[in-house]
């Protein structure tokens, strides 16, 4: 059952096994253990991973079998904390379809406002700012102090602030850490030193772009986010001083993002990722950003990245016969363990080896084997070649570099060979996990040589999922004009893996100005920074505004929107995404029937549709598809209908060859409506919305954020 778990979790059982009382040692004795979530304890270490739903099991019969188990909320990925010894029990457990290592995640305005277009639509009539809309920050925190997070009457707009690494509250509702309601900032925006009340400080990243997304300064400043009429969730992810927060807390922070929000549309801003993994969203955080992402009104935004001039990608076609020689640079003093990965085809057949700077290679390894090995200079090297990695049909080899014996991985030039037999499709992409990058230059940053690098394929998971939408950054400010406007020489470029275009969209991210934490000690309102962490917080902002103008929308139908209204080299424009988001017409499915192996799909309107490769190009309500070449059993199929140029996609499973079923879709697209929102401040502070259905005049006022939800769903027919 082994081959549920990911190849860092494999190394750990293994070495567990035959390692007496490691259980009971810290991260930086255990192995990969800063890279794995590791966190010891007296009583035995514990472990967080993320779990993915087998088709016939559930996850909440987890808790119960494996004690000490702590099991999140969510979906078919969640994330689980457990002793390690418990492990070997979670891999054989039914419910269990696979098991991924939590893995590190790294982080990556006045002028952009009206560069981009988002002024225009603060200014028009009605004013489009976020009115009704939830958007939130997964990040370092925030300085919930910064008067820009603050209403008119000076209470805070945040309306929960988790804060992943503080101390637990006893009989707290979150999982870990502690988390502070409105009512709790406000008493400390209230005391002579909040952080008596609420003692949470950021280091100032998540402040910037939680500024950049929503900052409001509009009565005294020039400094104003893109949504800044929009209420603030914010998740102080757990870091370590280099990576910040791991994926397995990025789960936990979507589902409580989705329970606090309390119905009202939601926009989610990540501006961190990793470079290990598939880059085809096959990574259990992609696949759970996916999954909830597939209704109306939860849209999630994320950086592309800056690892453009890293070297920390390559890639190549193989032939038949050829010994490909793939070279990275180890510089000296580098003390964190490397890890690369390779991925193919599952029909090319190659074999990888390794040889390091000085000393003999390590033996070639084939699909479906794993080799441990010791170099001369003492370094400890494993690698593993799984079959149908991640349950994509293609190859991964994972290469694991450590110390050993020799206190840091030997430096100089190390060289991988790929030595290809029988081959199909022959290209392969190679990346190295991003290292924390602490010092000047970064040497513990491994590279591949000059020769072997590619900046291509750089986009940092979770940015290659199918339903995230990916920002790439462009030039706004610099001394040299001939650059303004053109893409930052460190923006992560695509496309994914599996050819699809990623960035899907630019925004300004060199240099922005924004909101500094601290500036209660030092008096500082305002600093510049650059990244494509700036650039995401813009089309987030961007994002917030069209689901104000259309809340039903998915988010696959936001990024058709924002992608479609976008200047010349794909720049955002905000002002003229809200006015197409207005006019937008989206078929609705309204049905999924499977007989046998022929699949039925019913739209509101006519369309064309496509059912995986099958075509049904003529306009209909109905579409018929024959899927009776596919063996019986569940089929993971996207359905796409499209009228207008406007796409509606459900990602569902269909069963062929067993009794008929009638599937109603779980989900609408938005029918000819046209919603107007308006957020209306009580006396206590308190926000409620205003919603008016454009075709009938019908209107409600006075609504919460759960009522508001429930209007626009009647009213364009959602169940």
């Amino acid at each position: 059952m082994t081959a549920k778990v990911d190849p860092r979790l494999r190394l750990l059982m293994e070495e567990m096994a035959g390692r007496s009382g490691m259980e009971f040692a810290q991260a930086a004795e255990a192995p990969l253990g800063e890279r794995v979530g590791w966190r010891g304890r007296p009583d035995g270490a514990t472990i967080e991973v993320l779990v993915e739903e087998s088709a016939d099991g559930s996850l909440d019969d987890l808790a119960a079998a494996l004690p000490g188990a702590e099991v999140g909320p969510g979906g078919k990925v969640r994330p689980v904390r457990l002793p390690v010894t418990a492990l070997p029990a979670l891999a054989e457990h039914d419910a269990v379809a696979r098991v991924e290592a939590a893995r590190p995640l790294f982080p990556e305005l006045n002028w952009s406002r009206t560069e981009c277009g988002a002024e225009a639509a603060h200014t028009a009539q009605p004013p489009i700012a976020g009115a009704g809309v939830v958007v939130a920050v997964l990040d370092t925190g925030i300085d919930y102090t910064h008067p820009c997070f603050r209403r008119a009457g000076g209470g805070t707009r945040i309306i929960a602030l988790w804060d992943q690494g503080a101390d637990p509250e006893p009989g707290g509702d979150v999982p870990f850490g502690r988390e502070y309601r409105a009512s709790d900032i406000d008493r400390a925006l209230a005391a002579d030193d909040p952080l008596t009340v609420v003692p949470h400080e950021d280091t100032g990243h998540g402040t910037h772009v939680a500024g950049i997304l929503a900052g409001d300064e509009r009565g005294t400043g020039q400094f104003t986010g893109i949504a800044p009429d929009a209420d603030l969730i914010v998740v102080a992810l757990d870091a370590d001083g280099a990576s910040l927060g791991t994926s397995a807390h990025v789960v936990a922070a979507l589902d409580f993002v989705r329970r606090r929000a309390g119905g009202r549309p939601v926009v989610v801003n990540i501006s961190q990722g990793t470079n290990i993994g598939g880059h085809a969203g096959e990574s259990l955080l992609e696949r759970r950003i996916d999954e909830i992402s597939r209704g109306p009104g939860f849209v999630v935004v994320k950086s592309a990245g800056n690892e453009q001039q890293w070297g920390v990608h390559s890639g190549g076609l193989l032939s038949p016969g050829e010994d490909h020689f793939l070279a990275f640079d180890v510089a000296p003093g580098n003390r964190f363990d490397d890890i690369i990965e390779i991925w193919f085809a599952g029909r090319d057949d190659i074999e990888i080896s390794l040889r390091p700077p000085t000393g003999s290679a390590i033996s070639r390894v084939r699909p479906g084997a794993s080799l441990s090995a010791e170099t001369d200079a003492g370094n400890r090297v494993r690698i593993d070649v799984d079959e149908d990695a991640d349950g994509t049909g293609d190859r991964r080899a994972s290469l694991i570099l450590r110390r050993g014996n020799l206190g840091q991985i030997e430096p100089g030039r190390w060289t991988i060979s790929l030595r290809a037999g029988a081959i199909v499709d022959g290209r392969f992409d190679a990346w190295i996990e991003r290292a924390p990058r602490l010092d000047p230059g970064a040497p513990e940053q491994s590279r591949f040589a000059p020769g072997d690098r590619d900046p291509a394929r750089t986009v940092t998971i979770p940015g290659t999922a199918r339903w995230v939408l990916t920002v790439g950054s462009y030039i706004t400010k610099s001394s040299s004009p001939a650059t303004i406007g053109t893409l930052s020489a460190f923006s992560s470029l695509g496309p994914t893996r599996d050819g699809r275009d990623k960035p899907d969209l630019a925004a300004p991210g060199e240099f922005v100005t924004s909101a500094h934490a601290g500036w209660r000690s030092d008096g500082i309102q305002h600093a510049s920074l650059m990244g494509t962490s700036m650039a995401a917080p813009h089309v987030a902002g961007a994002a917030a505004l069209v689901l104000q103008a259309a809340p039903l929308l998915t988010a696959d139908q936001v990024g058709q929107v924002l992608r479609r209204s976008t200047r010349p080299h794909a720049h955002l424009d905000v002002a003229r995404a809200v006015a197409l988001a207005r006019e937008a017409v989206f078929p609705t499915i309204t049905a999924v029937q499977a007989d046998g192996g022929v699949v039925t799909v019913k739209t509101d309107i006519a369309t064309t549709a496509v059912l995986r490769t099958i075509t049904s190009a003529a306009p209909s309500t109905v579409h018929t598809f024959d899927l009776s070449g596919l063996p019986p059993g569940d089929h993971r199929c996207a359905i796409e209908v499209t009228a207008g140029g406007w796409t509606t996609t459900d990602d569902r499973t269909i069963t062929t060859g067993a009794a008929p079923t009638d599937d109603w879709a779980d989900f609408a697209g938005l029918n000819p409506v046209v919603f107007t929102v308006v957020a209306v401040q009580t006396h206590g502070e308190e926000i409620q919305y205003a919603v008016s259905d454009a075709r009938t005049n019908d209107r409600a006022t006075k609504l919460d954020g759960a009522a508001l939800l429930a209007f626009l769903r009647e009213k364009a027919g959602v169940s």
